[in-house]
């Protein structure tokens, strides 16, 4: 199954010799269409291709680096071609082998996952988050900005504390026209009506089609970032002060900010469904009878946390814990499981980053 399924087989041989016991295996080998890579202990020869598709190489008195770098080198030669790349459930097809895939509730999460990723089919992924999720962006941001100011008041303290709650109050009515896009609904609407078997399947299928859209993307973003920034250490290296690294830097900011436009999971979801709570919560303001019942957002949410969803205390991009949410998350966890104690098994983060509150808040 190994051999048939896999993209390159790489096998490690004492000798190369007919009559050896490990020769019935490479002869089977040799014949199928895979690609195959013989590494021979006590050969010295370096990389050589018998065939197409078929290299032996030699390790005798070869270091581990030289080994590994010659045997990427190869693999990347052979998966430049038109290899097909391996799939978990075409495993299906082999006899006395059973896959998630057949099940009708696996079928049924994955119908329902992709109902809601494909409105976001053929979307530029850096604009996903600014149009379906627009509450826990940059007003979410901005809220947490304000929010630790009130903290630092300087001038006329009362009346700059009334005008930053003002502020806050302004960003949650915005929060509030801006909520349940038709993400959102159709997110939620799927996780009201599924069983918890199907709810399992379905977030996993969501998050593996969600991470199918952006992969690609991020790449491609990364590789631009990491050129920017060395050529930025470089500067600072040659203790260069032009404008040429002014600019530079500007650029390595703006790839960072598409960056973390072009991140989107799941996990954001969940972030915008915290911050429609606590917009609506803040206001007490009702949703139209078309929204979703935002009041429901934490039952629905405690039922998969006790279920083993792992779920978001701090947004660590904000650098902030969403107490409302996250308060009224656990009262629902107490009400179903009773109040029991919390085994924290550890909290790490820098100095400020918010560990204390979190704990505090749980």
């Amino acid at each position: 199954i190994l051999t048939e399924k896999s993209s390159v087989n790489v096998v490690l041989l004492p000798t190369l010799k007919k009559g050896d016991k490990s020769w019935a295996v490479f002869s089977d080998l040799m014949k199928s269409p895979k690609p195959l890579i013989c590494l021979i202990t006590d050969n010295d020869c370096g990389a050589v291709q018998m065939k197409k598709g078929k290299y032996k190489m030699g390790l005798k008195d070869r270091s581990q680096s030289d080994v590994s770098k010659e045997l990427k080198r190869i693999i990347r030669k052979i998966l430049s071609g038109s290899q097909t790349s391996f799939q978990l459930e075409t495993m299906a097809e082999v006899s006395g082998i059973r896959v998630d895939e057949e099940d009708t509730v696996c079928q049924k999460g994955k119908s329902v996952a992709m109902e809601t990723v494909n409105l976001l089919q053929g979307m530029d992924v850096s604009k996903i988050k600014d149009k379906f999720l627009p509450c826990h962006g940059r007003l979410w941001h901005e809220w947490c900005r304000i929010k630790r100011e009130l903290y630092h008041l300087k001038r006329n303290v009362e009346k700059d504390k009334s005008e930053k709650q003002q502020e806050l109050m302004k960003i949650r009515e915005e929060q509030c026209d801006a909520s349940c896009s038709e993400l959102v609904k159709l997110f939620i609407e799927s996780l009201s009506s599924l069983p918890s078997t199907d709810k399992e399947y379905f977030l996993k299928w969501t998050q593996i089609l969600i991470d199918a859209l952006s992969t690609d993307d991020l790449m491609s973003i990364l590789q631009s970032y990491d050129e920017k920034w060395s050529e930025v250490l470089d500067l600072k290296k040659k203790r260069d002060k032009s404008d040429l690294l002014k600019r530079k830097q500007t650029e390595l900011e703006q790839i960072s900010t598409k960056l973390q436009s072009a991140t989107f999971g799941l996990e954001h979801i969940f972030r915008e469904m915290g911050q429609i709570y606590e917009a609506h919560e803040s206001l007490q303001k009702q949703t139209k009878r078309s929204q979703t019942d935002w009041s429901k957002y934490p039952e629905l949410a405690a039922e998969l946390m006790i279920s083993g969803h792992p779920m978001e205390l701090m947004d660590g991009d904000a650098g902030h814990v969403p107490l409302t949410w996250i308060s009224s998350l656990l009262e629902e966890v107490i009400k179903r499981l009773g109040d029991q104690r919390v085994f924290v098994l550890s909290v790490l983060g820098l100095q400020s980053s918010g560990k204390s509150t979190m704990l505090n808040a749980m």
